[in-house]
């Protein structure tokens, strides 16, 4: 899925992202600092950004999804068999799924 940047600033003191995909919706990605530029195309796969600490006091993503104005539960658009990353140190990374 491609989509292109239509926002990248702070918001609330803390740096967003808002991408308006080519299916006629915004992806909402929040505390991130940026990697990207206002106006640039991204892909699946591309980095866009790095996730930094927010009010969970833990780097945590938040991620909105609005269609057609909307927003909606993002679960039936993200791949059904979620993959999921443990990190017990900085070298280490465990797959599952």
């Amino acid at each position: 899925m491609a989509g292109r940047v239509t926002f990248v600033g702070p918001v609330a003191g803390r740096g967003v992202i808002v991408l308006r995909t080519l299916e006629d919706g915004d992806v909402t990605l929040e505390p991130i600092e940026p990697a990207i530029l206002l106006g640039d195309v991204v892909n699946s796969g591309d980095i866009v950004g790095f996730v930094r600490g927010g009010h969970l006091g833990d780097n945590a993503l938040h991620l909105g999804l609005r269609v057609a104005g909307e927003y909606v539960d993002p679960a039936p658009y993200l791949p059904l068999q979620p993959r999921i990353v443990i990190y017990d140190s900085w070298l280490n990374s465990y797959a599952l799924g």
